[in-house]
């Protein structure tokens, strides 16, 4: 009954003797969006009986031309109703045409400059030189001053 409805609802409310004002305000938003989708509905059919009797005068000899809104019912426009309805409700933000910066081209993969260093050398873009480490001389040229003698004596020609 409408009483045991009226207990279930006040039950999810913090204070239940808040329920009468609040269910009624509930009700009265669901009218007001009931009436400003009906409103729109009218219009959307307005609308488009005005594109058909224009389609109409235009058409004289182009059968295959065919509209989408055609396809469009009543119900797939309410659903869009509701949707934005429901996100408004849940407090989207619109933006501003001038805010909203629109990039036509896709967004790029970008690399870390690791990963561009790795393509650069596999590619041979670059050569790379051999680096001493901790400032160390390369080991061709740390020899001792007796390795440097020993090497003079064998490049010599044998002693006969």
């Amino acid at each position: 009954s409408y009483r045991d409805v009226m207990k279930l609802c006040a039950a999810h409310l913090p204070t239940q003797s808040d329920a009468p004002n609040h269910y009624q305000a509930v009700c009265r938003a669901l009218f007001a969006e009931t009436m400003e989708l009906y409103t729109f509905l009218a219009k959307i059919k307005s609308a488009r009986e005005n594109l058909k009797k224009m389609q109409e005068m235009d058409k004289k000899g182009n059968e295959d031309s065919s509209t989408d809104l055609d396809e469009l019912q009543t119900a797939d426009w309410a659903q869009f109703w509701v949707q934005v309805m429901r996100d408004l409700r849940n407090g989207v933000k619109l933006k501003k045409v001038q805010e909203r910066q629109y990039n036509p081209l896709p967004i790029e993969y970008q690399l870390t400059p690791y990963e561009m260093l790795m393509d650069d050398i596999r590619s041979k873009r670059y050569t790379l030189r051999k680096v001493m480490v901790n400032g160390g001389i390369p080991p061709r040229l740390k020899k001792s001053a007796h390795e440097i003698i020993l090497d003079f004596i064998r490049s010599r020609p044998p002693l006969n």
